[in-house]
């Protein structure tokens, strides 16, 4: 009587606890490994942890012209970290979540401004690198967005 009470117990446990990360993150939508509020905290996360890294470090990076690059590097992964997380906060409160050219040039306006704290040199390859990164961004959203093209079938002719 008292191992049904448990097996009974222990079964209403199991329907009352709440389902594992793993399991939330398997629901998602389209196989994504994130939902867009996750991507959007841990993309900020990663901008706070470069911020800082690149404050913290700016001596060092402005020490020799290879650690100035690397700054400039740093800042351009920071520049893609912001745009995803205001790209993900924007699919959270918006119907059609679209990155316009406005919130492209604001991100890289931060990210620009954090690596001049650190060198010109750093400025300047950041621009180059957030360039780059802004052309591949696109090209992995233009094949991600395209609808996959169907061939219109003609009708086939045949003998009468």
């Amino acid at each position: 009587s008292s191992r049904v009470l448990w097996t009974l117990a222990v079964t209403q446990l199991k329907r009352r606890t709440e389902p594992s990360l793993y399991a939330k993150m398997k629901g998602t939508s389209k196989g994504s490994a994130m939902n867009s509020s996750t991507t959007a905290l841990v993309c900020g996360a990663l901008a706070a942890v470069v911020f800082l890294l690149l404050q913290i470090y700016s001596d060092l990076l402005a020490s020799k012209p290879s650690f100035t690059i690397l700054g400039g590097f740093l800042s351009s992964l920071l520049y893609v970290f912001l745009l995803t997380a205001l790209g993900a906060v924007e699919a959270n409160f918006t119907r059609n979540p679209q990155v316009k050219w406005v919130e492209v040039i604001l991100c890289g306006l931060v990210a620009l401004l954090v690596a001049f704290t650190v060198h010109r040199v750093s400025f300047t390859t950041c621009f180059l690198f957030s360039a780059v990164e802004t052309y591949y961004i696109q090209l992995v959203a233009q094949k991600k967005s395209a609808a996959p093209a169907v061939a219109a079938s003609a009708p086939a002719k045949g003998r009468k």
